[in-house]
């Protein structure tokens, strides 16, 4: 009795989610098999896996898996199973970690382990990013020229180049200039402040509303 894990890595899965990843199982034995399929728990903390074969009340068992030879004399599949493969990762994963999972291959009557296999699961880019404020009102006179901050704060898994522009479409006498670059490189986890200047012209009017809107474009996002 023998059988393995038959898919190479490393196998994608989506950072922080749920993703499901279709494994091949193979008899590569000689006779009909039963089979359980156990995660080590060798895991980090926040990360999640589990099993699920064709059995739905055993999710753990492949059973009466044929041997390769029943295909002869022509190369099949009746002695190979899908599962699926339930990962979830740490949510701040770095983008490109390789993780390890292992799973333990045992006879399902005796117990007996059969095989060690070792899958390496490859975390993929989030990009996303959070403003704050996202509506910020000032009280201005017309001698005065105030500073005011929007920040970046990268939420995704990956050093992220935000390009940074604004609408003045709306400013009515009153001038808002960037004070910061127009391009602006964030590290995941961190936040980074954006820089506008309020200079109102002497006729500027209380009577307007003087507005000016804050465009965030993540490159490659």
């Amino acid at each position: 009795i023998d059988g393995e894990i038959i898919t190479e890595g490393p196998l994608d899965a989506d950072v922080g989610n749920l993703t499901n990843i279709s494994i091949k199982f193979a008899n590569t034995g000689n006779d009909l098999s039963s089979y359980r399929l156990v995660i080590q728990d060798d895991l980090p903390d926040l990360w999640s896996a589990s099993l699920e074969t064709s059995d739905a009340n055993n999710p753990s068992i492949v059973a009466n898996l044929s041997p390769s030879m029943a295909d002869h004399p022509v190369t099949g599949n009746e002695h190979i199973s899908n599962v699926t493969l339930k990962v979830t990762t740490d949510p701040q994963a770095p983008a490109d970690t390789l993780q390890p999972l292992t799973i333990r291959v045992e006879d399902r009557d005796t117990g007996e382990i059969l095989s060690l296999n070792t899958l390496l699961i490859r975390v993929e880019e989030s990009i996303n990013f959070e403003l704050h404020p996202t509506n910020h009102s000032i009280d201005l006179s017309p001698y005065e020229t105030p500073l005011t901050r929007v920040y970046i704060n990268n939420t995704g898994n990956v050093a992220t180049t935000f390009t940074i522009w604004l609408d003045d479409s709306l400013e009515n006498d009153v001038d808002f200039s960037l004070e910061s670059a127009t391009e602006i490189i964030v590290a995941p986890g961190y936040t980074e402040s954006v820089k506008i200047r309020l200079s109102p012209d002497l006729e500027a009017s209380a009577d307007e509303a003087h507005m000016t809107t804050l465009w965030v474009s993540a490159i490659n996002g």
